[in-house]
């Protein structure tokens, strides 16, 4: 019995292999979730759909942000247009202001901030840039800029993600 246990063990070929899988079972859940919670924000704001409330979970697990925060970022910014360009100079989905960013960014050779993903990547990493130095509130805040309007503007934000 053990000469047969030992020889099992000893030849590779003969052992199971373990079942390669590109998404773990906690991670679809964590996915599903994130896209439901964006969803739910984008029904609030009256904008979004299925295909953006799925790019806002990839960008939540990507960047560690919660999908209500990204999700209702969005919908205050732009309404979910990804070709809005405010007379700020905010373009795309998060209303990233190129001539603020231009130099973090490489002047934005490889990113186009009217096409949505682009948009989404790069306001998510300000984002959660700012939420990690600053806390969730005052992240949010200067994501908008300074002044009296920046605090209305988190105010906005943290109440259509439901966040507190």
């Amino acid at each position: 019995m053990v000469s047969v246990l030992v020889s099992v063990l000893s030849f590779p070929s003969m052992t199971a292999k373990p079942v390669q899988r590109s998404v773990s079972e906690f991670e679809q859940e964590g996915f599903r979730t994130s896209s439901f919670q964006a969803a739910r924000v984008f029904g609030r704001a009256g904008c979004g759909d299925l295909q953006l409330a799925e790019m806002v979970a990839r960008s939540s697990a990507k960047t560690g942000l919660p999908a209500n925060v990204i999700a209702a970022e969005i919908a205050v910014e732009s309404t979910c247009n990804p070709l809005a360009v405010s007379r700020d100079g905010g373009v795309g989905l998060m209303q990233v202001e190129p001539r603020v960013w231009a130099g973090k960014f490489n002047n934005f050779r490889d990113k186009n901030l009217l096409k949505a993903e682009d948009s989404m990547e790069v306001g998510s990493e300000i984002l959660a840039e700012n939420i990690r130095q600053y806390g969730l509130r005052d992240g949010i805040r200067r994501y908008n800029g300074q002044g009296p309007d920046a605090e209305l503007y988190a105010v906005k934000v943290m109440q259509l993600a439901g966040a507190r």
